[in-house]
């Protein structure tokens, strides 16, 4: 099995009842993805020594980091990240939208979805891979002016992962489908019906 390819990134904002129920809302998609990658927290080896020897090994997920990368942020996906409002604003006759970075607001969690492109045995599948509750770091900025030629600049977010709050403690769903089609709307249904396009 080898991963060639990545498609179609999704977020939503995760919501938690006070009787555990998690739901999420305010979906919408990136712009296309360009990577993405997580790295599980690396923790001490936790090993039950019986009879001079080792008996028991304990490795449960304790959190890691998401690496996000997206050919563009648009303010609709951004608002959703950081918990911020779009508005329109006007200079004169002409119209623009913008959030404002600022205040006292709280970064909210999220749900991340995304389609992994995979070849198993020369046939091709799509793996939709989930992680259920990610808390995104604000993203720093990285401009410069054009030169001879085009130097592409791309968004590159990272957010926390932890395990959601329904009683499995559930993190990531890795799901394989036939096509890219089923893949995105397994991302879709997880991620709740207002998942659309931006």
């Amino acid at each position: 099995m080898a991963r060639v390819g990545l498609s179609k990134p999704y977020v939503a904002r995760y919501n938690v009842s006070e009787e555990g129920a998690v739901s999420y809302t305010d979906g919408v998609q990136f712009d296309r993805a360009v990577s993405t990658s997580f790295s599980p927290d690396s923790s001490e080896d936790n090993i039950l020594y019986g009879d001079n020897g080792p008996a028991e090994s304990d490795k449960t997920f304790g959190g890691g980091t998401l690496t996000v990368g997206t050919t563009e942020l648009p303010l609709d996906v951004a608002a959703v990240l950081f918990g911020l409002t779009v508005e329109e604003v006007k200079v004169g006759e002409a119209t623009g939208r913008k959030i404002t970075f600022g205040g006292s607001g709280s970064i909210p969690y999220i749900g991340y979805g995304v389609i992994v492109k995979k070849s198993v045995n020369n046939v091709l599948k799509f793996m939709a891979v989930v992680f259920r509750k990610v808390q995104f770091a604000y993203p720093g900025d990285d401009y410069e002016t054009q030169g001879k030629t085009i130097s592409w600049k791309t968004p590159s977010l990272t957010a926390s992962v932890m395990r959601d709050d329904t009683a499995e403690r559930n993190w990531r769903d890795w799901v394989d489908f036939d096509t890219e089609a089923a893949a995105e709307a397994y991302i879709k249904q997880e991620l709740g019906d207002s998942t659309v396009t931006a």
